[in-house]
């Protein structure tokens, strides 16, 4: 690679002159060889190129790897989110939980923020997957977000028919045949510098017309396709409060001492921690 070489001059020194020879390129690979410096360090040439008490510095090359704009890293993190996102763990099967950093956070719209071990342990609760046939996940393609570069977001819809037992951790549901349809929703997907997902967020309707449970997404709109109760939001913050004292029940909030550190301000300090929280 080509690196730039920045030249000072001490006072006694004679300009370079034009044409003839006087052009400079210098490279880190042949300077480390010949003159045997790192990129980085000063070296005095004298008289190399016809000037007197020529100090240059090779520029340092950039170790660092490829920025998150750069096309390879946005082409690979659009297919690894579309990966997570068609096997999330809500409505199919988690079978891609090692996409997960240990520094992970679920949002929705009012569940949130839970951590790795709450979010896995709350899907198993509902388990969507195994009480539906026929089901659909439609995805748009990832785009970066403007503002966040580690950041992809994509529009979601699911359908699906309910055939089998629903679970709630409140109550089950029998199979009713109903058609279940979620969408448009916005989902994100965050990625840390390992390419490791710190933030999954989902359940945002898009469009509240175009959705046939209006403003209600993810858990609230399947409760409500298949005739189950849907509470009010004053109700859903004192059922998520019980909640978070009830072992193997979906959690709403990660305890404080259990959430990454970013997060810990928006973190509950009651209830069950998660090695409490689930067997």
């Amino acid at each position: 690679m080509i690196a730039a070489l920045s030249l000072s001059f001490s006072p006694n020194a004679a300009p370079v002159p034009r044409g003839g020879r006087s052009a400079i390129i210098s490279m880190n690979s042949y300077l480390e060889s010949t003159i045997g410096l790192p990129a980085g360090e000063a070296v005095g040439i004298r008289d190399t190129f016809g000037v007197k008490d020529m100090v240059g510095v090779v520029a340092p090359t950039n170790s660092a790897g490829p920025t998150p704009t750069d096309p390879s890293v946005v082409a690979r993190r659009k297919e690894l989110a579309e990966k997570f996102v068609r096997n999330e763990g809500f409505y199919n099967r988690p079978l891609c939980t090692e996409l997960l950093s240990d520094e992970f956070v679920w949002f929705g719209p009012i569940v949130g923020p839970l951590c790795k071990d709450d979010f896995l342990g709350t899907l198993r609760v509902f388990a969507i997957y195994d009480s539906v046939s026929n089901a659909e996940t439609h995805l748009s393609e990832f785009a970066q977000d403007p503002l966040d570069a580690d950041r992809y977001w994509a529009t979601h819809y699911y359908k699906a028919d309910h055939t089998a037992p629903l679970n709630t951790g409140a109550a089950t549901y029998a199979a009713t045949g109903n058609k279940i349809e979620v969408g448009p929703t916005a989902v994100s997907v965050t990625f840390d510098k390992d390419d490791k997902i710190e933030k999954f967020t989902g359940g945002y309707i898009t469009d509240k017309n175009d959705n046939p449970a209006g403003p209600l997404g993810a858990a609230f709109a399947v409760m409500k396709a298949v005739g189950g109760f849907v509470p009010k939001l004053w109700l859903a913050k004192i059922l998520n409060w019980i909640g978070a004292k009830v072992k193997n029940f979906p959690k709403a909030v990660s305890h404080v001492d259990d959430l990454p550190a970013k997060w810990k301000h928006m973190g509950r300090t009651h209830g069950l921690r998660v090695a409490q929280a689930w067997e």
